[in-house]
């Protein structure tokens, strides 16, 4: 029936049997009853004549009356079911050129719900494929302008454009937006930090586009610290250097002029690479007020106080010649010598006196000749001149390298600072962007960002960077390539319009300078398709920092109930995830795995349709719960980091304000995995040390002081050390940190530290150009590469086949720069994992894994000897052998062990369990015959009596000691049946000295010690062969205490090593 009325149509069209048409169309339309409006991809319903939303009955009347008005060429009134406009709204329903009798065939179609023909709906959607609206909308936002940035905790008011061929809804960052025509507008709260704002534009089809600017608010007030002079000093001179540093939380590798603005009592300071300075500050006679006030980009202020005082006649002075702030490259000497001058009390020069030039900031050297040190003296001259050679340190920066000059009995000290300046541009390295998925044809939602440093790893200003497009067809405002020079920090950054075509990696970027010889940073960016934004989904695989997956892990996305668990891969997946900018969130508390754990946040923009992951796996350590420690109380707290001498936290007391307000809490301060930081580190380095202190959200208010041990920098050197803030989205600056004078470890600077909970770490020296040990992480879904000294390892191969994909548990897919098996269908599947020593094989995480066979139960003891009897016979012995003030003490510990072990052999499957023997124990035995000299030597009877006179007995044991001992080890072992002993017998004699002394009502008072000394020889067989002996003369070791109530104090030293006196082969006689 529907090809007769199809051919029947066409017949009438050609005939141009119009009123014939419009009867059979009237009589059929009212035969096919009730409308159909699934009409998912077109932007209205067609055939929708009049325009209420449907297709039915009344179009088909309405087309047919609209078609003969157009026949009659339009003349008179509208026809009056099309409305006072008199337009049709979706009359021409096959969206050809004009209205006929094809379009009224269509809506017949349409209102019986029929499938439309293959040659006009090919998708077989319902919606003439000439109709198919896949054009996303055109979105933009207007206001704020990006990068802008606030001071206020105001609501912030969001504006702009949409375009787009029907109706359009608009949401930014979750809030629905108010349209009207072509502009939208929307009002977000406020938070601290970075905000990326999103606007995502759907159409009625599902059609998205998204627009993203980035804006900061700021309100939390910049570090500022006077280092010199230091407060309370008095001055000979009216003129001084004023200096020290300071620190904002901003985005960039540190703080510039361009950051912050320093002031000395209105005067103002020349601020470079977190330092700061004001040479030749001009005092008055008497007491002088310092006040230094630094002012952030944001308007936010604080300040900070010193008093110095000028003497009026200061008597013998040293006083500042020449010298004094010069500039040069860092690492260079500065063009003239420093000079000082000794004057008398009548401002005559003095001659031959030293003078002492030091160091006292930075890892400059001084030079004397022939003297090169941080400390050198000089003597002042016939003219009461001194005068020293200064090489600068590595760091470059304004009053970071200082030198000071002392003379004993002169009154004050002089100080000379200098401004240290980068070198050329070296290097350029990797800041953050690569790795972004994002809608194709759209630009990306982060922009690149490269960091160009000078060879001393120095940030370098103004340095021209090219991002040019090597893959993909993207571009930059227009062009395939784009230069910018770099900021204050040394960053640069460009954003990326995608190319046209979807794939993995498949936009490929380089950055690269004039004159630069080594390797160009490389970006890489995903494009996908956008799809319907139901579809969207947000995924992930959360793994320890040994890479074992973390079952139970709940990850959810902020301000919305979305959330997954992961399963026992790890793997998790949120469905139905909103499009735009969100905040992942992934708790590790949730885990079903033993300890404690942290918890971490991302913010990334999602693309409609299309799975979105963070670019790589999440990686959570286990937390030290076991060092934790309350801290915010009225003491200070250090932790100290497990397992890594040199790394220490101080939290200062009542500087903690905890995550639920509390003024006290535990912390923890904990080793993370260099290579496992939830986010790459700053300035295209490897942390040497990384941290992260918990709980999250804490605050610490002075920033607890934190101290790492040093690699590779010189004692006085200065460096950053690095926090990942959450509210900015990225690596902060948490102020300067410098090496001790033995070297030994590089801590933040006073005032200077961890202000929030987080990752954290200190960038290691200027790496070599080259990785000697090479880059492959033997990961099939990651692609290496050594940048700049450091191994990248970037995702690739998404989705692509890897593992053994013969594997019965299920083939596996590269994800997210991880190697993930399918595993719904086979897991839990029985298998044969090929082991000897495994039972009940099963699928687990897309691999074959049994439990291991314990043989342990039937292990046995053959034989054990305690020496515990033979230690009650010698006490037996020593009441015998005790006369007078002179006696023995016996002493003898040990045992020897005969066990039966069983194990599992894979190399040897003949048996399941496989028996052997195990020999163990040790034995010990001395005695030391002694006098008591207090009672033989007359001499010392007076010490005796004194004692006894206050109730102590004291004792003063001086004697012979002999020493004989013995270990063993061995058997059969149980799976290659060889079998091996070792035994070591060794002893010795010597001199021992043993005090004892008890007395006083509840014997208050104690006091026990002794000292001894021996020469000892130890031998040594191993399965039959010679012997190896060896004799020593054993340290003379002195140990004494003494306790008073619940007061002890003592004292335990030796006072020389082992002395080696001999040694040689022997034949065993075993």
């Amino acid at each position: 029936m529907r090809k007769w009325f199809l051919g029947h149509f066409q017949r009438l069209s050609e005939r141009k049997a119009i009123a014939t048409t419009c009867i059979v169309v009237f009589a059929v339309t009212l035969l096919l009853g009730s409308p159909n409006n699934a009409f998912a991809e077109c932007a209205t319903p067609p055939g929708d004549v009049n325009g209420d939303g449907q297709t039915d009955v009344v179009d088909a009347q309405c087309a047919i009356i609209v078609i003969l008005w157009d026949l009659g060429g339009a003349t008179g009134a509208p026809p009056p079911c099309l409305g006072p406009a008199g337009d049709p709204v979706v009359a021409n329903t096959n969206c050809d050129a004009g209205v006929n009798v094809v379009d009224v065939q269509l809506i017949v179609l349409m209102a019986f719900g029929t499938t439309l023909n293959i040659a006009i709906d090919n998708d077989s959607d319902g919606c003439p494929d000439a109709c198919q609206d896949g054009d996303p909308p055109i979105l933009t936002i207007d206001t704020p302008v990006a990068f802008t940035l606030f001071n206020t905790m105001a609501d912030i008011d969001v504006s702009g454009t949409v375009q787009d061929a029907s109706a359009v809804t608009v949401t930014v960052n979750g809030v629905v937006a108010t349209v009207t025509g072509t502009s939208w507008t929307a009002t977000l709260p406020a938070k601290e930090g970075l905000i990326a704002i999103t606007a995502v534009a759907i159409d009625i089809v599902g059609n998205t586009s998204t627009a993203t600017v980035e804006i900061r608010v700021d309100t939390t007030p910049p570090i500022i610290v006077i280092e010199t002079p230091s407060d309370g000093v008095t001055l000979p001179g009216v003129q001084v250097d004023v200096a020290g540093t300071a620190s904002d939380i901003a985005p960039g590798t540190t703080i510039q002029a361009d950051d912050l603005t320093v002031t000395v009592n209105g005067v103002e300071a020349m601020v470079a690479n977190a330092f700061w300075v004001v040479p030749d500050f001009l005092l008055q006679p008497g007491i002088n007020l310092l006040t230094a006030i630094a002012t952030d980009a944001a308007g936010n202020t604080s300040e900070a106080q010193i008093s110095v005082t000028v003497l009026d006649k200061a008597g013998q002075s040293i006083v500042m010649v020449s010298g004094n702030a010069q500039s040069a490259k860092y690492g260079t000497m500065v063009p003239d010598p420093l000079f000082v001058a000794l004057l008398d009390a009548n401002g005559d020069t003095v001659e031959n006196r030293p003078i002492q030039f030091t160091v006292t900031r930075g890892d400059g050297i001084l030079s004397a000749p022939p003297i090169n040190d941080t400390t050198v003296t000089v003597y002042s001259d016939e003219n009461g001149l001194a005068s020293v050679l200064f090489t600068l340190g590595k760091k470059a920066g304004a009053g970071n390298h200082r030198v000071t000059a002392t003379a004993e009995g002169f009154v004050g000290e002089v100080e000379f600072c200098f401004a240290a300046l980068p070198g050329p541009a070296y290097e350029i390295s990797q800041e953050m962007g690569s790795g972004q998925l994002g809608a194709v044809g759209q630009r990306l939602p982060m922009p690149f960002v490269a960091l160009v440093t000078d060879e001393g790893g120095n940030c370098v200003e103004n340095a021209p960077v090219t991002f040019a497009v090597l893959e993909g067809g993207g571009l930059f405002d227009g062009s395939d390539s784009i230069t910018v020079n770099t900021s204050s920090d040394g960053q640069v950054s460009a954003y990326l319009t995608l190319g046209p075509d979807a794939g993995n990696n498949n936009n490929v970027v380089v950055a690269t300078f004039p004159g630069m010889t080594g390797a160009p940073v490389t970006f890489l960016a995903s494009g996908a398709v956008p799809g319907l934004a139901s579809a969207t989904t947000v995924s992930g695989i959360v793994l320890t920092n040994q890479d074992e997956p973390m079952p139970g892990v709940t990850a959810h996305i902020e301000g919305t109930n979305l959330s997954a668990v992961t399963d026992i891969n790890g793997v998790f997946v949120i469905e139905n995830a909103p499009v735009g900018t969100i905040h992942l969130f992934i708790e590790g508390s949730t885990t079903t795995l033993p300890g404690t754990w942290p918890h971490l946040m991302y913010m990334l923009t999602t693309v409609a349709g299309q799975d979105n992951t963070v670019g790589m796996p999440i990686y959570l350590p286990a937390l030290d719960d076991a060092g934790a420690q309350v801290a915010g109380g009225a003491l200070d707290v250090t932790l100290n980091m497990e397992g890594i001498p040199g790394a220490s936290l101080t939290v200062f007391a009542n500087s903690v304000t905890c995550p639920d307000g509390s003024p006290e809490c535990e912390i923890m301060f904990t080793q993370v995995n260099k290579e496992r930081v939830p986010m790459p580190a700053p300035m295209g380095s490897v942390f040497n040390v990384a941290w992260t202190v918990q709980p999250s959200g804490t605050k610490f208010s002075p920033p607890a002081r934190v101290c790492l041990p040093n690699i590779d920098l010189a004692p006085g050197a200065h460096s950053e050390m690095f926090s990942f803030d959450h509210d900015l989205e990225t690596w902060v600056s948490i102020g300067p940190a410098t090496v001790s004078e033995d070297g030994a470890q590089i801590c933040s600077d006073p005032g200077y530290g961890i202000v929030k909970a987080g990752w954290g770490g200190a960038p290691p020296p200027p790496p070599p150009d080259d990785c000697p040990n090479g880059c492959d992480d033997g990961n099939e879904c990651t692609s290496d590469a050594c940048e700049n000294g450091s191994c990248k390892n970037t995702p690739t191969n998404e989705n692509g086949a890897c593992g053994n994909n013969d594997n019965e548990c299920g083939p596996a897919k590269c994800k997210g720069g991880s190697c993930q098996f399918d595993t719904a269908s086979a897991e839990g599947k029985p298998c044969d994992d090929e082991k000897h020593c495994t039972e009940d094989d099963k699928c687990q995480g897309g691999s074959c894994k049994g439990e291991k066979v314990d043989c342990t139960d039937v292990g046995i003891t053959l034989q054990e000897w305690d020496f515990a009897k033979l230690k009650e016979i010698l006490s037996t012995v020593k009441d015998v052998a005790d006369v007078g003030p002179c006696g023995v003490d016996p002493g003898v510990s040990g045992n020897i062990k005969i066990d039966v072990e069983r194990k599992c052999c894979d190399d040897n499957p003949s048996e399941l369990c496989h028996e052997g023997t195990k020999v163990s124990g040790a034995v010990s035995g001395s005695l030391f015959a002694y006098c008591d000299a207090l009672e033989l030597i007359p001499v010392l009877g007076p010490i005796l009596s004194f004692a006894e006179k206050f109730g102590v007995e004291l004792s003063l044991n001086i004697g012979f000691e002999g020493k004989l001992e013995g270990k063993g080890s061995g058997g059969k072992d149980a799976c290659t049946q060889k079998s091996e002993t070792s035994i070591c017998i060794g002893g010795g004699v010597g001199f021992k000295v043993e005090l004892k002394g008890v007395g006083g009502d509840d014997d208050w008072l104690s006091a026990s010690g002794s000292g001894s000394t021996f020469v000892g020889v130890e031998g040594c067989c191993k399965n039959g062969s010679d012997g190896e002996w060896k004799a020593a003369w054993k340290p003379l070791a002195v140990e004494f205490k003494a306790c008073a109530v619940f007061i002890c104090k003592g004292i335990d030293f030796t006072f020389f090593e082992d002395v080696e006196l001999g040694g040689g082969t022997f034949s065993c006689p075993f």
